[in-house]
């Protein structure tokens, strides 16, 4: 703030200067210790401009909280359902500025949901409410590798966190491209929201 005061009685000093002087050059030329000296005691006794300079820095501060806010509001939320230390379900709003299906699955890694060796291939939406996600054989044998109970959950964390986070109905998954088939099921339909 006061940078830009400073600026502004600079420019009007040398104005000022300049058209008093009646086309004469100065011969010495300032110390900028002296200069910002004559600046600050300017800025006291000349009010108006200091008043004027205030309102156009409280301007270009509103434009640029403005800035600051459309960029806040460019952060989406996601959401990421666990399962929590008593073996019930439970969900947790995410952020960021890019919300993606990897985003997601990074979160659901560090959640513990989904072991880190698993990978998301590839995430498709139709925009009439489908997505398709397709994941590695680390993700199948992870599912292969848990009981009835366990693949309930996996699944029921997977499925409804990529369904809220992008607003979607159903979704298929599919392994390298194939049918995702556990020990205890084939997933080859598209799987709605899990209660």
């Amino acid at each position: 703030m006061k940078k830009i005061i400073s600026m502004l009685v600079l420019c009007l000093t040398v104005t000022l200067t300049g058209c008093s002087g009646g086309g004469e050059t100065q011969s010495e030329p300032k110390e900028p210790v002296q200069e910002e000296t004559v600046e600050e005691e300017t800025v006291q006794e000349d009010e108006g401009v200091q008043s004027d300079a205030s309102q156009g820095q409280k301007e270009n501060e509103a434009k640029n909280e403005e800035a600051t806010s459309s960029e806040k509001s460019a952060v989406e939320e996601g959401t990421v359902y666990f399962v929590n230390a008593e073996g019930n379900v439970e969900k947790k709003t995410v952020s960021a500025t890019d919300m993606n299906g990897e985003f997601l699955w990074s979160q659901l890694q560090e959640s513990g949901v989904i072991s880190n060796e698993a990978q998301l291939l590839a995430m498709n939406t139709d925009g009439q409410g489908q997505m398709e996600l397709d994941v590695d054989e680390k993700f199948g044998e992870q599912l292969r590798s848990l009981g009835t109970a366990g693949e309930e959950e996996l699944m029921h964390c997977v499925v409804n966190s990529f369904l809220d986070t992008f607003s979607c109905e159903k979704v298929r998954i599919t392994e390298n491209g194939d049918v995702l088939v556990s020990g205890h099921k084939e997933y080859g339909d598209y799987i709605s929201r899990m209660e």
